[in-house]
């Protein structure tokens, strides 16, 4: 079972001194939505979405 420590990221000690990122992210579009939640804010019934791989977010850090 999903419990709220599996979102809790664990803590990150090393430092980046240089180097170049880049991270893409698609669109994801929600056709149905789910309604309602159970404890520890899992939904209670299930959505349909569909991602849209060709139009998406690219961020680039240098």
């Amino acid at each position: 079972m999903i419990s709220e420590k599996d979102f809790i990221p664990s803590e990150y000690t090393r430092s980046i001194e240089k180097g170049n990122f880049k991270w893409s992210a698609p669109s994801n579009i929600a056709l149905v939505k789910y309604w309602g939640k159970k404890d520890n804010q899992i939904p209670a019934n299930p959505s349909i979405s569909f991602t849209l791989n060709n139009c998406k977010t690219i961020t680039s850090v240098a």
